[in-house]
């Protein structure tokens, strides 16, 4: 299969017509094509197909959306300047409505938080992920 590459928001690529073949966690139970990781959120293991590219909280708007199309989005709760309910508000702004894996520290009530940030975005899936040892 040919693999295609586009330019990307002045820099970097990313593939375009690649099929990923399913493989990773069980977390990601589909197939992901490009993975968008916000403020250097770490997002753990992904399939080795997955196109990952990285922005700043500031340069996440809806052309950047429109052009990367991320199958998942990855950001931490607390960023240099934001919070997860001001990102999630934003990528909901912003046209995105697919999942996103939010990186927290421990949390005693993580269910809680979960719901939280869930009522603030409803076209959103998210879902929160701890700190693990094996990312």
């Amino acid at each position: 299969m040919a693999v295609h590459f586009c330019r990307i928001l002045g820099g970097g690529f990313r593939e375009k017509d690649h099929i990923a073949k399913p493989s990773g966690p069980a977390l990601l139970m589909f197939a992901l094509r490009t993975v968008l990781v916000i403020d250097g959120a770490r997002p753990g293991a992904l399939p080795a197909e997955a196109t990952q590219v990285a922005l700043r909280y500031a340069q996440v708007n809806a052309h950047a959306i429109s052009r990367i199309l991320p199958d998942l989005v990855v950001l931490p709760l607390f960023g240099a300047g934001f919070d997860a309910i001001e990102a999630l508000a934003r990528l909901e702004r912003f046209g995105f409505r697919g999942d996103v894996i939010v990186r927290t520290p421990d949390l005693p009530n993580s269910d809680i938080v979960e719901r939280e940030l869930s009522a603030v975005a409803p076209t959103l899936r998210v879902r929160l992920m701890g700190p693990t040892t094996k990312d």
